[in-house]
């Protein structure tokens, strides 16, 4: 049934798709069924891009390999570590600054979204951002609850004096 629908999309002028093959029921309980990426990007005539767990420069090179779609997305990982782009180009030659990526965040939070958005959006960005921390749940609090990008960035200056270990990333561990 999938195949028609996206044969019929096709017909009527589809540029390419995108697709993340886990059903809403499933949600993120289960890994997405990877073999519709392969089926369609060799079934159908438009460019096909994949989504769905695609949380290390390992599993995008094998889905890259096996199923061989034309571009694959990343999301939550992309927010959890946002340098797996550049692990994905294997360029990963220094540190990783926890505080300077978490304080860049709320700088471009700040002047390119909405006013009424900023919070919630930085809210939900630490929220998987913090992961990376021994004191993920601590520091998740305390900024779900700051009342303003300049206290989230106070509270997480405050984080990484606290657990100066944390701050810096060696790129054997990333």
């Amino acid at each position: 049934r999938l195949l028609k629908y996206c044969q019929a999309l096709c017909a009527a002028g589809l540029d390419f798709l995108v697709i993340h093959p886990r059903t809403d029921s499933q949600k993120f309980r289960r890994s997405p069924h990877r073999e519709v990426i392969g089926a369609l990007s060799r079934d159908l005539p438009v460019p096909i891009v994949g989504n769905g767990d695609i949380a290390s420069p390992g599993a995008f090179r094998q889905v890259m390999g096996e199923q061989k779609p034309y571009a694959l997305m990343i999301g939550r990982e992309a927010v959890r570590r946002p340098w797996i782009f550049r692990l994905i180009r294997g360029s990963q030659a220094t540190p990783i600054d926890l505080l300077q990526i978490g304080l860049r965040f709320l700088e471009l939070q700040e002047a390119m979204s909405p006013i009424p958005f900023q919070l919630e959006s930085a809210r939900r960005f630490f929220s998987y951002y913090c992961d990376n921390f021994k004191f993920a749940q601590y520091l998740k609090v305390k900024l779900n609850n700051a009342s303003s990008l300049s206290m989230m960035a106070s509270l997480l200056g405050s984080y990484f004096d606290e657990v100066p270990d944390d701050r810096l990333l060696p790129p054997a561990s990333c």
